[in-house]
């Protein structure tokens, strides 16, 4: 399969007239995702024993793509188009061979199916999460430990 790049202009494109036969792939990190995402994307959150052991190779799809929603349309081949999202590198070729956005390109490559594969960076810019609302500090005086009887 090809891995091509895509700006903004295409990805609304994409979520807008092909959101019934795309899928969007989120590898940024899950509190980033979970602050701010597309809605109907999913959350490639590979845990470090999956990446070591994978060297930047495929893994298994269900880690790659943890809703059996999700995944179970991309086995039946009812998804043409997956979208992998990743704010760290600019260009999918310039992705590190051990990133999570490389290991899901190269576990949706192994799949045998007409599914195209889109590569969209994100710029600090394009998904702004709402501020959070911290409470302000507060001091505690804690007491001395008494040695129990």
């Amino acid at each position: 399969m090809k891995v091509s790049s895509i700006d903004c202009r295409r990805l609304k494109k994409i979520i807008r007239k092909e959101c019934g036969t795309s899928l969007i792939v989120d590898c940024r990190p899950y509190f980033s995702f979970s602050n701010s995402n597309i809605k109907g994307s999913v959350n490639a959150n590979l845990n470090s024993v999956v990446v070591r052991r994978s060297r930047g190779g495929p893994v298994p799809l269900q880690f790659v793509i943890p809703e059996e929603k999700a995944l179970l349309r991309l086995r039946e081949g009812s998804i043409s188009a997956v979208v992998v999202l990743d704010d760290r590198t600019p260009h999918w070729q310039k992705l590190k061979k051990d990133s999570i956005a490389q290991i899901v390109i190269n576990t949706l490559n192994n799949l045998a199916s007409g599914t195209n594969i889109f590569f969209a960076p994100l710029s600090t810019s394009f998904l702004t999460p709402m501020p959070l609302q911290t409470p302000p500090l507060r001091h505690f005086k804690l007491s001395p430990i008494t040695a129990l009887p």
